[in-house]
């Protein structure tokens, strides 16, 4: 797969698995989970080991990719409810700068 930015060999892997989450985790297919990683994460340059995106899982940046931070994916059902936040639902994605 083809990145539009440089990786390391750890940090390749670490995108592959965040593919491997939005495919498997959310029904996207690769191409499309690569496509988000792209336009999202284009501004990176290298990613690396050394790079703080290293300190969460790829679980997490699944999330915030599919849902968007400001979405609270990581409050339950029941605590969203009661905060008056909206279903979970795939955000959009940004436009090219």
């Amino acid at each position: 797969m083809e990145f539009t930015f440089e990786t390391d060999k750890e940090s390749y892997e670490f995108c592959i698995d965040v593919i491997k989450t939005l495919s498997h985790g959310f029904g996207m297919s690769e191409n499309d989970a690569l496509t988000l990683i792209n336009k999202e994460w284009r501004h990176i340059g290298f990613f690396n080991k050394e790079h703080v995106f290293h300190h969460e899982s790829a679980e997490y940046f699944a999330n915030e990719l599919f849902f968007g931070h400001d979405s609270y994916w990581w409050l339950n059902e029941k605590l969203r409810s009661t905060k008056g936040l909206t279903p979970l639902k795939q955000a959009p994605l940004k436009e090219s700068i």
